[in-house]
């Protein structure tokens, strides 16, 4: 099954089992890296804090910290470009 909601395809998320069982990370924190791979899946996940936290339920912040978390762990690269156009990639070994 397909949602649509206007531009948005979504058709769910996979968690692999190295992200399931990553006692670092919160169930959430789990959820929401599987969202981040399937909106990151053929040139990188642009969305915007706000948009990801409230596709999670959560507020900006909540998103920001916990990308940087990704990040810190080694699970996702963030490139920025003209100082503030952001583009997450999760790591073509993570997932696997």
């Amino acid at each position: 099954m397909t949602i649509d909601r206007g531009d948005e395809q979504f058709t769910g998320v996979f968690i692999p089992a190295n992200i399931f069982l990553n006692d670092d990370l919160t169930s959430i924190e789990k959820v929401f890296w599987a969202l981040i791979q399937s909106l990151a899946e053929n040139q990188g996940c642009s969305a915007s804090n706000k948009y990801l936290g409230k596709r999670m339920g959560r507020n900006p912040i909540w998103a920001s910290k916990t990308v940087a978390k990704f990040k810190r762990l080694g699970l996702i690269e963030v490139d920025i470009s003209d100082g503030y156009k952001r583009v997450i990639r999760v790591l073509s070994d993570v997932g696997k």
